[in-house]
């Protein structure tokens, strides 16, 4: 039954991005409490810091946001791997939340080792399954 997952759009957090074509990529962040400020910084495959994205004041639950794959200075990055990190402030108190990132699963395996379901994402990733935050068609 796990072949169902092959071709579905799953979300986890700390995979990282795959910039294609120009489309937006979509992610979440899970807030346990409302948040004064959040932002997410985006950094390329070589961890440079390409984008800070405020998304200011959020109620708590999923925050769901789209970057449309342009830098601090609105230029058009090249396709590839890029990674999100969120900073939450609330009151006096900041700190980083997991950035769930979407990806298209391509195939499925065990893990040997610990006998747990491993999704391969079309760009590459292997996410165990219990890491996936949300399933979609």
């Amino acid at each position: 039954s796990a072949s169902g997952l092959i071709g579905r759009t799953i979300e986890a957090p700390a995979i990282p991005a795959t910039l294609s074509g120009g489309a937006p990529v979509r992610a979440g962040i899970n807030l346990d409490a409302a948040a004064e400020d959040v932002t997410v910084d985006i950094s390329d495959a070589s961890g440079n810091k390409v984008r800070s994205m405020t998304l200011g004041p959020q109620a708590a639950g999923v925050l769901e946001f789209a970057w449309d794959g342009l830098d601090g200075n609105g230029v058009a990055l090249p396709d590839g791997a890029y990674r999100f990190t969120a900073s939450v402030r609330s009151g006096n108190t900041q700190h980083t939340a997991p950035v769930a990132v979407a990806g298209l699963v391509s195939s499925i395996a065990n893990d040997p080792t610990t006998h747990e379901l491993l999704l391969t994402l079309g760009n590459g990733a292997s996410v165990p399954f219990s890491s996936v935050t949300r399933l979609s068609r």
